[in-house]
């Protein structure tokens, strides 16, 4: 069974932002509202250094749906709305979505999130419109630091 994922190299990424600006732009999600996020950590002080610059070092994590091979929130969705995709992806039905937002509480990344104005629970698809043709997720195209690669797990590395 195919199983997609994103694996992002974090001495790679410099912060950019640009691919949670392509998830935006191709998914409309809502001002306010993330699909993926990047977190800067730090400044932290280097390995014996005096945590003043240029004895500091930080770092970008992104944040987004892992489309867990056992995900938690496709076994607390009551109606089944939250369920994984043959591609191995995890997804979410809108309408069979009653909102009751479980899913995003027992997801351990917290990264689903309640679009208000469609009251249903949303998050990252991994652009399945995108890899449907054959195309990349938005967030890995756009990436300037090519820091992030799209691959099937079930295939290994190489595949990424």
């Amino acid at each position: 069974m195919t199983h997609y994922a994103i694996a992002t190299d974090l001495n790679r990424c410099v912060g950019c932002l640009a691919c949670s600006v392509a998830c935006k732009a191709m998914n409309s999600v809502p001002v306010g509202d993330y699909w993926n996020k990047t977190l800067r950590i730090g400044p932290n002080p280097k390995k014996d250094g005096c945590g003043t610059w240029p004895d500091v070092e930080m770092y970008f994590l992104t944040v987004q749906c892992q489309h867990c091979k056992d995900p938690e929130c496709v076994k607390v969705c009551p109606t089944e709305a939250s369920h994984i995709a043959a591609d191995g992806t995890v997804q979410i039905d809108k309408s069979r979505c009653i909102g009751c937002q479980f899913c995003a509480m027992s997801c351990p990344y917290g990264v689903r999130y309640l679009n208000t104005e469609e009251r249903v629970v949303e998050k990252c698809t991994l652009c399945e419109q995108r890899i449907a043709q054959g195309e990349l997720p938005a967030c890995v195209a756009q990436c300037g630091g090519r820091a992030r690669f799209f691959g099937d797990l079930d295939k290994g590395i190489d595949s990424f």
